[in-house]
């Protein structure tokens, strides 16, 4: 669990005698690749390993700005600078499509859309996020990057849209299984509606196609223009039951942004391992595909590690979702920003009928976990506990240690 900000970066990596996967799922934003992941990355080459699965789960920059400087920095799929890359599964613009269309771009609209994502790539550098020059000659999103990279994306569904339809179950030989749990089409339905009629607000009159040029616009566009998000509100400054109660009680919301929704998250089957990665799914969404997957077990269904949505975000985990799952180890990643991870969000995992503890475990102290961890009491009640970790090692017995 990388130190990624105010984002997401996971090495998933698996031992077993001779058998080894590895799995990097996104890579925070831009200014964490050269000193968190690519010593890793390098390290993993230098002993010969490869990633098997590159998963970009959306479009947010605190999930696709590492992954833009790693394939920068990587340079061509079959020679690579950093480590080989077997897979990479990312929900480009071109995936919103129903069909690739191959009309080319006359100079007008070529020009427009550069001059568009010149707009938002100043944004972007106004706000200290992104160092890359938008050229009017090759891409410089990171869809584009792929494809001047030769890399094989999205081959597991024939270069179409990794969603819950075209992909149900993902398997990587004999040691492991993807179960694929979001976006739905809805959810990449829903963005591809945004995305256009944003265009057409701002002047755009073409048709969209497969140019590398609306890779490039729809990339800076959606990174640097935010959704409706609220900020979460802070923790009080005292606390008393009540407060726990009101809390673990409000109102549930649902999260407003069509990117969050169109997030890959799945569950990992491993050596008789579950791992939830919900990266910034809906909860709604997740809670309908565990049904599916597994129709023939009851809830709550048990994972061995869950990584929470969108860094304990109060809009995406829900009443529903926490009484069809449980684990004795969640993973929250975040370093605070927002206001994540909102307290209600912690309160409503622990505050459930258990038969074990439970642990929190962070990868940066915040206000919320400090807040949460001094409450003894609670924790004594409620069986749980916060540790601080970044490397996790789950064994056979599916115990976790540092």
């Amino acid at each position: 669990m990388f130190k990624a900000r105010n984002g997401d970066a996971f090495l998933i990596r698996y031992r077993d005698g001779a058998d080894s996967l590895n799995i990097l799922v996104d890579a925070g934003p831009e200014n964490i690749y050269e000193n968190e992941i690519k010593p890793v990355l390098e390290e993993l080459n230098n002993n010969g390993e490869s990633i098997d699965l590159f998963i970009v789960t959306h479009i947010d920059d605190d999930h696709i700005g590492g992954a833009i400087a790693l394939i920068e920095d990587n340079g061509l799929s079959n020679q690579p600078n950093v480590i080989s890359i077997k897979e990479i599964w990312h929900n480009a613009y071109r995936h919103l499509q129903n069909k690739f269309l191959n009309t080319p771009l006359n100079d007008d609209e070529r020009e427009w859309l550069v001059g568009f994502s010149r707009k938002y790539e100043k944004s972007l550098k106004a706000n200290k996020i992104g160092k890359r020059t938008v050229s009017a000659r090759q891409g410089s999103s990171l869809g584009a990057l792929l494809l001047q990279g030769g890399y094989n994306w999205n081959t597991a569904v024939d270069g179409w849209a990794v969603n819950t339809q075209t992909l149900k179950t993902y398997r990587m030989g004999n040691l492991a299984c993807l179960k694929i749990l979001s976006p739905h089409e809805e959810q990449l339905s829903n963005l591809k509606s945004y995305w256009s009629k944003e265009l057409q607000k701002q002047g755009f009159r073409g048709v969209l196609t497969d140019d590398s040029e609306f890779d490039d616009a729809y990339e800076y566009f959606m990174r640097a223009v935010e959704a409706v998000r609220k900020i979460e509100g802070k923790r009080p400054v005292s606390f008393s039951d009540d407060d726990w109660e009101t809390l673990k009680n409000e109102d549930e919301q649902d999260d407003p942004s069509c990117k969050n929704g169109s997030s890959i998250a799945f569950v990992l089957e491993i050596a008789g391992k579950k791992l939830l990665f919900a990266a910034d799914a809906f909860p709604s969404v997740i809670a309908e595909s565990i049904r599916q997957h597994y129709p023939d077990e009851t809830a709550p269904y048990e994972m061995d590690a869950i990584k929470i949505s969108h860094h304990g975000s109060k809009y995406n985990t829900s009443f529903d979702l926490l009484d069809m799952i449980d684990a004795p180890l969640y993973l929250i990643s975040t370093n605070g920003h927002h206001n994540h991870p909102n307290l209600g969000t912690l309160i409503k995992i622990v505050d459930r009928p258990q038969n074990r503890s439970r642990t929190l475990m962070f990868n940066y102290e915040t206000q919320s976990s400090r807040y949460f961890a001094s409450l003894s009491n609670k924790a004594e009640q409620y069986k749980y506990h916060v540790v601080y970790k970044s490397i996790i090692d789950i064994n056979k017995k599916g115990e976790y240690y540092e």
